[in-house]
């Protein structure tokens, strides 16, 4: 078949069926929107992750394919339902003239309007909602088309409280648990002891609420959102049980002994780098320190380093003729290189040794 046989084929059948083209450019915008959503949207989600260099960029991204695919399968059913035919009142289109295809096309239009801001709002590095956005084109192309009547405004004061309310209770849900964890476990003097308890705690409750969430309103094409609740809440907490378990007994010993190999080689290294002077004494970790550099522990350094450039030169001018102070200034200028790196990334060569002092 030739290009000229597919191209009349596709006019015919768009002259035959009017609403054909609607669908196919729907498609195609459909994948637009999408991309759109993903470059913007998925910084709520993984934003943070990346920011605090749990993940890397590479690997957010991998994972936002994967679990936002997912969750869009698993859960998204009811929510496209609402955006569908919770907003817009459809019922007036079936009793408007050429009503079907006026849907159709408002739908088109409210879809390329998220698409376009949502690709602006990236493009200017602005963090938008992909909710507000379709949401507020379904509105727009309604109350065009159909007035005020067209829209569902019972259903639309829900969502606009939802997005007042969600801020609200997510800062709720922040506090307490930062709270939780800083009183449970950092404020402790061995805080690895109760995180072992607290960290199988919070993947257990996490894998309950996807559990709950997935069974209870689930796609119906793949059969769930049929239980009833009681049996979702014994699947979900038996499967948060077993993470439970999982974790505690496999992940946690793994962790600890990892956490305990980084703790011995750091404290080696800051012993050998303390047998060269007393000017490291501001870089040991404190207690309980998360391991991130405070603007304090800086400040010190940075005239840790400067005192002992102060030395270094020093011992240049009034020295400069002996082989063995030679030497030793050589070993400064090493040591101060090995401090630099230690306190600007927060890593440490191993092949720095005692030697060296």
């Amino acid at each position: 078949m030739d290009l000229t046989t597919i191209v009349t084929t596709a006019t015919a059948a768009i002259q035959a069926e009017p609403v054909l083209w609607i669908l196919i450019v729907g498609f195609v915008v459909a994948f637009i929107l999408a991309f759109a959503v993903g470059a913007n949207d998925v910084a709520n989600s993984f934003g943070t992750a990346v920011g605090s260099k749990v993940l890397t960029m590479k690997q957010a991204c991998i994972c936002a394919t994967i679990f936002e695919t997912l969750g869009s399968v698993l859960i998204g059913a009811k929510v496209g339902q609402t955006i569908r035919k919770g907003i817009v009142d459809v019922t007036i289109y079936s009793t408007m003239p050429n009503g079907i295809n006026m849907l159709m096309l408002g739908n088109l239009a409210a879809m390329l309007g998220s698409a376009a801001w949502q690709l602006i709002a990236t493009f200017f590095k602005v963090p938008v909602s992909g909710t507000h956005s379709i949401v507020g084109a379904c509105i727009g192309f309604s109350l065009v088309v159909a007035g005020f009547q067209g829209v569902n405004w019972t259903k639309l004061l829900m969502i606009v409280l939802s997005w007042f309310l969600s801020p609200v209770l997510s800062g709720i849900m922040a506090v307490s648990l930062f709270w939780i964890v800083k009183k449970t476990v950092n404020d402790q003097k061995d805080p690895l002891r109760y995180s072992r308890y607290l960290l199988p705690l919070f993947y257990a409750i996490t894998l309950i609420i996807n559990c709950f969430s997935i069974l209870y309103s689930g796609a119906p094409m793949l059969g769930l959102g049929d239980l009833s609740v009681g049996y979702i809440c014994l699947i979900s907490f038996s499967l948060g049980c077993v993470v439970y378990l999982l974790v505690y007994f496999i992940y946690i010993p793994r962790l600890s002994r990892d956490v305990k190999t980084i703790e011995a080689e750091e404290a080696l290294i800051l012993q050998e780098v303390g047998q060269c002077g007393d000017f490291v004494k501001g870089m040991d970790r404190k207690p309980n320190d998360s391991g991130y550099e405070t603007p304090l522990n800086k400040n010190e350094a940075k005239a840790a380093n400067e005192e002992l450039n102060i030395t270094v030169n020093e011992r240049l001018i009034n020295n400069t003729d002996n082989r063995e102070d030679a030497v030793m200034i050589a070993n400064d200028k090493l040591l101060v290189e090995n401090v630099a790196t230690i306190t600007s990334n927060k890593k440490v060569s191993t092949s720095f040794s005692v030697s060296q002092c």
